[in-house]
């Protein structure tokens, strides 16, 4: 990458769990030396966006790993407000969008960039995350929780990954994930693309692979993904089973076991590409049980109106 040339495209990097950590830190220097070892040929930026109460933490090797890297010292707290300063920064038509804690394959710039070059109608693209090899809880939990990312037909979403996600930068600048969605609420921003007619693409070749801390790490999820569940459905009622909250709290089993039932079919279609022998698969449907009861309390406050859950999210 030269510095001094226009970029071709943008990578915009936050840490969006456990910020200021050691191990975070790490990761993120992971993150940078993967992003710094792309194999794509055009000149493209990475624009690191930090909460500035964090700024005399953050690792000063950074710039040696990737000497272009651009810092960017915010005053926002959430991880959806740095990520949307970092777009507005960003000086590429392209802007790929990935979290700290997460490696990208050699190719996955030229992965996105290509995917939203060949089909100009598309106004962004999701890639496909995994956790890498490591034990079985956790190559589970990625069959159950990312592997939903590839079942769509035609290759089209209804979402946008922002881990692994990348946009038109005006598309981005236009329909941001609203600042306080909390984690895992880019469905906001997602149904806001689909209403305006964009079309939301999926590659199964644009790879990271994320860290998995954890129990801790699945607690955190789920409480998140199962309050933004119930909070999205009450601002956009279009939303499939939204009609759901109108039996208040007795919503919150009947869309658990639904749930459930739907990770239970993702691992049958997608069980060989996420690392799970066949007969590791029971294992595997007992983890999607266990996960998936984790978001009632975040139903439940959401259906209650109380404030998002904290965690390690932010």
């Amino acid at each position: 990458m030269d510095g001094s040339s226009p970029p071709a495209v943008s990578v915009v990097l936050t840490i969006d769990y456990d910020a200021g950590s050691e191990i975070a830190w790490q990761q993120l220097r992971d993150s940078v030396a993967a992003l710094a070892g792309q194999d794509f040929d055009e000149p493209f930026e990475v624009i690191y966006v930090e909460d500035k109460r964090y700024a005399n933490q953050i690792p000063k090797d950074l710039t040696e790993i990737l000497p272009s890297l651009k810092v960017i010292l915010s005053d926002r707290r959430a991880a959806y407000g740095l990520i949307y300063e970092g777009v507005e920064a960003a000086r590429g038509s392209l802007v790929g969008t990935i979290d700290g804690d997460c490696i990208a394959a050699p190719d996955w710039v030229r992965r996105f960039v290509t995917a939203l070059r060949v089909d100009p109608t598309a106004a962004a693209v999701s890639g496909r995350t995994s956790y890498g090899d490591g034990p079985l809880f956790a190559r589970c939990c990625a069959l159950l929780q990312r592997a939903a990312t590839r079942q769509a037909a035609d290759r089209t979403l209804s979402f946008v990954t922002n881990n692994n996600g990348a946009f038109r930068r005006e598309v981005y600048l236009k329909h941001p994930i609203p600042e306080d969605a909390g984690a895992f609420g880019t469905g906001l921003q997602g149904f806001d693309l689909i209403d305006g007619g964009y079309r939301l693409l999926y590659d199964d070749d644009m790879a990271v692979v994320h860290a998995h801390p954890g129990w801790q790490f699945e607690k955190d999820v789920h409480l998140h993904s199962g309050y933004n569940g119930i909070r999205t459905r009450k601002l956009r009622a279009n939303q499939p089973r939204a009609w759901l909250l109108r039996l208040g709290y007795l919503a919150v089993p009947i869309l658990i076991m639904g749930r459930i039932v739907k990770s239970w079919w993702t691992c049958l279609l997608n069980y060989r590409s996420y690392g799970v022998a066949w007969y590791e698969l029971p294992a595997a449907m007992v983890v999607g049980i266990a996960v998936e009861a984790l978001e009632a309390p975040g139903m439940v406050r959401a259906i209650r109106g109380d404030p998002m859950p904290e965690t390690r999210f932010r």
